[in-house]
């Protein structure tokens, strides 16, 4: 019972280790990663090559799933090359487990002491993000060794035989076993470094047949947990099929092929420890050669199969994974998608209101005062995974981040309360008096109103990018409305003056409109003064 319990014990370092590295790479290179993969990607190739560059430095198919779902909403890729990119990033990440095969357990404390020094002995996050990689490296190797110290221990143990003679004899059952152990753990490296950690000590145990159907299944398994997590949203459910598909083929072929295979396996002159993560490697070299000419038609596909559900205007959040509440380099980008959606809806709200009011259409302004909710619901959603799940433990910067992001989400909000219950109430007013506008007042409404519409869209750039060039134009333009809006609540007085019948019956509703586009341009823009703040701190560091 003891040896069994220490075994868990050295899984449970494995999955620590996995996970302390995730947040160690994060400080390293922190939340502007997929803006630089955003950048360097290009055709299929390209793209794949960029996907294996992200998973050396990020070995996490959370991660990289993240990444590549958030560069599709944000349309900086197509789901058929950020399938390619996820392709990958598998192939990638391969390379953390030929470390742990490579048996350095034995320096694994001195990577602990080089990792405790870097992270407690440096101020700097590049430092500390170092050093935290490091001390997760060697986590990781000793949680394979206490595994297979164990395994040692327990090869006496007829239970223990039994097993490991019928998983090495039934490849289809060490599959399965593979896979429910990847999907339990939520990492296929965690998976196969326990097989690796029992090869190490017996190079005996890594059979060729055993080797094959473990990898097979260790890949299908992390797959589907990412199909499960992401079916409730039917883009992130095609794109998690799409790679499901295409990695269960070779998993079929891989399977059909066994034999072949094994004896190829065994022709390699390594030991079963590296036999496994060169086999690892393969199988998904093998999943991305396909992917290179299917991921197109594969995504086209299940874009005919699984349709959007028809929701209208009223949109539901997508969902925060309570998994990396303790992560702020994934949790942001997932915070920040649901910011630009309410961006995205905002804008739309005031645009859509002009062409309402320009077409005296009450019906549609009832419907753009519907999407409110949506904001609402997105900014009660936003605020509370950060005010109440996110990790205390963040860097100045990333303090500086939850600040920037509260504060917008909350300006959205406010601001699409104002085109609800101001603008939009306003224009049916308008409507149902049947008032018109003089020529010039209404050519000056709607120059504003698109002027606003932009600085909206601008300040989500801003918050986006995080970029001090664009909070200074945000900044600027705000300036530029509020003398705008002063010139023309002048020019208004003037046609008053001059006796202009439709300016004197409009008089209230015109400065009204004026007043409330002054308004959400100055709220909006606040954003640029966080984004300075955290360019600010970049520099220090």
């Amino acid at each position: 019972m003891i040896a069994f319990l220490n075994a868990l014990g050295g899984v449970a370092l494995i999955l620590f280790g996995v996970r302390f590295l995730r947040k160690g790479l994060d400080k390293l290179v922190g939340p502007r990663l997929s803006l630089w993969i955003g950048r360097l990607l290009g055709g299929p190739v390209r793209t794949a090559g960029v996907g294996i560059g992200l998973g050396m430095i990020s070995p996490s198919s959370s991660s990289q799933g993240l990444i590549s779902v958030s560069l599709v909403r944000d349309g900086m890729v197509t789901p058929a090359r950020a399938v390619l990119l996820l392709m990958g990033g598998y192939v990638g990440s391969t390379l953390l487990l030929h470390i742990v095969a490579a048996d350095l357990v034995e320096y694994a404390p001195i990577g602990v002491l080089v990792g405790v020094l870097l992270f407690q002995g440096t101020g700097s996050s590049r430092s500390r993000g170092t050093g935290q990689i490091i001390i997760a490296l060697a986590l990781i190797l000793l949680g394979v060794g206490i595994v297979g110290r164990v395994s040692s221990e327990m090869e006496h143990a007829r239970d223990a035989q039994e097993l490991a003679r019928l998983a090495s004899g039934h490849p289809v059952f060490a599959a399965v076993l593979a896979m429910a152990a990847a999907a339990m753990f939520q990492s296929s490296t965690a998976a196969l470094a326990v097989v690796i950690g029992l090869a190490l000590q017996d190079d005996s145990f890594a059979t060729g047949s055993l080797t094959v159907a473990c990898v097979a299944g260790a890949n299908i398994g992390i797959t589907s947990i990412a199909v499960l997590s992401g079916w409730s949203d039917p883009p992130a459910r095609r794109f998690a099929l799409v790679v499901l598909t295409i990695r269960a083929a070779v998993a079929v072929v891989v399977l059909a092929m066994l034999p072949v295979l094994v004896g190829l396996v065994e022709s390699i002159p390594a030991s079963g420890a590296q036999r496994v993560a060169i086999c690892h490697t393969g199988f998904n070299l093998a999943a991305l050669v396909i992917a290179l000419p299917a991921a197109g038609w594969l995504t086209g596909l299940m874009e005919r199969m699984i349709r959007p559900r028809p929701n209208g205007n009223i949109l539901e959040p997508n969902p925060i994974d309570p998994r990396y509440a303790e992560d702020p380099g994934i949790a942001f980008v997932q915070t920040k998608r649901e910011i630009m959606l309410a961006v995205r809806v905002t804008a739309s709200m005031l645009r859509d209101a002009w062409t309402a009011l320009a077409d005296r259409d009450e019906a549609a302004l009832r419907e753009i005062r519907q999407r409110d909710t949506t904001v609402d619901r997105l900014e009660r959603h936003v605020k509370a995974f950060l005010t109440q799940q996110l990790t205390n433990e963040l860097d100045a910067m990333n303090v500086r981040r939850r600040v920037l992001q509260l504060r917008f989400v909350g300006d959205l909000e406010a601001v699409a309360d104002i085109i609800d219950k101001r603008i939009c109430e306003t224009a049916i007013r308008a409507t149902r008096r049947g008032v018109r506008f003089s020529e010039s007042g209404w050519e000056e409404l709607r120059g504003l109103f698109m002027t606003v519409c932009d600085v909206i869209e601008l300040a989500g750039a801003a918050f986006s990018e995080e970029s001090v060039e664009l909070a200074d134009r945000l900044l600027k333009m705000k300036d530029e409305v509020r003398d705008e809006e002063l010139h023309l609540r002048e020019q208004h007085y003037k046609r008053l003056q001059d006796g202009h019948k439709e300016s004197i019956e409009t008089t209230g509703l015109h400065l009204e409109m004026l007043g409330e586009l002054k308004h959400i341009a100055h709220v909006v823009a606040g954003v640029a003064y966080g984004v300075t703040e955290i360019a600010e701190i970049k520099e220090k560091h």
